[in-house]
């Protein structure tokens, strides 16, 4: 049912970007020396542009991700915010060797470590692909009532 998938490890090395580009860096070469470009793996972590498209406003998918945080619209109405205040992404930092992982955070929008960053306690999120022989049962996918999933 979980399936293979290749991830994809490019990044980029700034604060002002939008979902689009951020989609578009993370599927380049663009990553730190000779750092991975890509896996593949059965587990993951959300991209940050996961995050850029998880509210589906074309005001919010043209603006800075570094904007999003506190009361401003793009991250209060961004459901993964609602599940946690802050989380790890796949997406690399490319301006240092170290720093694999961008951090978003509801207080201070999009934003990188270059530092030893495992000490923080931020939420994580595995991620996974469904193989494609997988099919919904039933479910509506909230709490409440989630998705029974099933193979052909």
């Amino acid at each position: 049912m979980i399936g293979n998938a290749k991830w994809y490890l490019g990044g980029f090395d700034g604060y002002s970007i939008i979902p689009k580009e951020i989609y578009e860096v993370e599927r380049s070469n663009n990553v730190y020396g000779t750092n991975t470009k890509n896996l593949i793996v059965k587990m993951g972590l959300p991209y940050g542009s996961d995050y850029g498209f998880a509210i589906n406003d074309n005001t919010c998918l043209n603006s800075n991700m570094h904007d999003w945080h506190g009361n401003n619209y793009c991250a209060l109405n961004n459901w993964m915010m609602q599940v946690s205040n802050s989380l790890w992404t796949i997406t690399q930092n490319t301006s240092c060797n170290y720093s694999v992982l961008a951090l978003i955070e509801r207080e201070a929008g999009l934003f990188y470590f270059c530092d030893n960053s495992s000490v923080y306690h931020y939420a994580v999120y595995p991620t996974l692909y469904l193989s494609p022989d997988t099919i919904e049962v039933d479910g509506s996918g909230t709490k409440d009532n989630p998705y029974i999933l099933s193979l052909e």
